[in-house]
């Protein structure tokens, strides 16, 4: 970690903690830096929280008075997000549409304001079977389709956005998900969203899912500091209620349980979250990997997109790893695809044979002249994809994903 960040890490367990900080004023602290590190992982609110009001005279007021009016806006935002997601709830319940409210929606509470864990979305389960009727009622308060997957669907009106999931993941990612999904419907517990009622995983199954949806991200792009505070609090405030060896027979069924130790392991480095002695046995003690994996933590930001390159080449990592092939194999298929795929794609050299020199090269320069990604990016690729594939792989056979 850097210095902005070691400053954010003890802000955070203040402000987490519903406490102030007083920063030691005579250190050098580049505030600018500390509020550039919080946006990447969208936490300007929370840490603005820490800190103490001695500590805030000392911020240079342009920094201070943009930091202010973030943190305002956000809350004005999440208020009033929770407000027409309650609103949507209430006409789900009126068609009789069983709901399981996931991640943000559950986990705010929380927090010492609910307001300070940000979404930039909902995630809500439904039944496979109610997809139709869910989406004609969206498309009726005028949300529309803006992707889709194997296992959601993401709608969007406005800044407003909802990811429906019939699944928790993509099938095959992670063990045993089909018998998870059938659990949690089993388990769920009863809430409130705003005015609405709303299912929600029972503790044990939501910590369950908050590890799985980690991994996911770990291995495909990364995680912020975010979701480290989602599990770090999950922990500390419901700890009594979960059977925590059942726990681990879930994280072990779905194959996250070295994983999942990890992250308790970085939330006791960070923040220094007391494991459960259930637990002890499966303690990580890996002090150099869970160092990697904190470091990864604060590079990829929030969702893991803060370096778009570092995410293509994981997710490369991630597909080479299941294939059994080496990073320079895809590296190389990358800019010079087998004849077959190029054929597909450039329709002339599939009826010309003659033309796959020029298909080569029309891939290539294609390649190299991308817009979604900048020169840098496709420098980096070359230059250091290898390098950064690698340390990826191991962490990933480390943490037996």
């Amino acid at each position: 970690m850097n210095k902005a960040q070691e400053y954010i890490v003890q802000i955070l367990n203040h402000s987490i903690h519903n406490k102030k900080i007083e920063l030691d004023t005579n250190e050098d602290i580049s505030w600018k830096d500390i509020l550039e590190e919080c946006k990447s992982h969208n936490i300007e609110s929370l840490v603005y929280y820490g800190i103490n009001s001695n500590t805030l005279k000392t911020i240079d007021k342009e920094i201070l008075e943009y930091w202010k009016k973030q943190t305002f806006m956000s809350n004005v935002y999440q208020i009033n997000h929770i407000k027409q997601i309650s609103n949507i709830l209430s006409i789900f319940n009126d068609k009789n549409i069983p709901i399981i409210v996931l991640k943000g929606l559950v986990i705010r509470d929380l927090y010492p304001k609910s307001e300070l864990r940000t979404m930039g979305d909902a995630d809500i389960l439904i039944h496979e079977k109610d997809i139709e009727t869910v989406i004609e009622i969206l498309d009726n308060l005028g949300y529309k389709e803006e992707d889709r997957d194997t296992y959601h669907i993401e709608f969007g009106k406005g800044n407003s956005h909802i990811e429906v999931h019939w699944s928790l993941t993509n099938e095959g990612m992670f063990n045993e998900i089909d018998e998870f999904n059938n659990e949690i419907w089993l388990n769920a517990v009863e809430v409130k969203i705003g005015a609405s009622k709303a299912l929600s995983m029972c503790d044990e199954d939501l910590l369950v899912y908050l590890c799985i949806h980690m991994a996911k991200h770990f291995i495909n792009s990364g995680f912020g500091i975010r979701q480290v505070c989602d599990v770090l609090l999950l922990v500390e405030q419901r700890s009594k209620f979960i059977d925590w060896n059942r726990f681990m027979i879930k994280a072990k069924r779905s194959g996250i349980d070295k994983f999942t130790m990890s992250i308790f392991a970085i939330c006791n480095k960070l923040f220094e979250m007391s494991i459960p002695d259930e637990l002890e046995k499966y303690k990580v003690r890996d002090e150099k990997n869970i160092n990697l994996i904190v470091d990864d933590i604060f590079a990829n930001g929030v969702h893991g997109y803060r370096d778009k390159m570092s995410t293509k080449i994981k997710q490369l990592t991630y597909e080479n790893n299941k294939k059994k092939v080496s990073y320079i194999s895809s590296f190389r298929r990358l800019y010079f695809p087998s004849s077959d795929n190029l054929c597909e794609k450039y329709g002339y050299a599939k009826k010309y044979k003659l033309l796959l020199p020029v298909a080569w090269i029309h891939r290539f320069v294609n390649t190299i002249f991308r817009k979604d990604y900048s020169v840098s990016d496709k420098i980096k690729l070359s230059m250091q994809g290898a390098n950064i594939s690698k340390k990826h792989s191991e962490l990933l056979s480390w943490l037996e994903l």
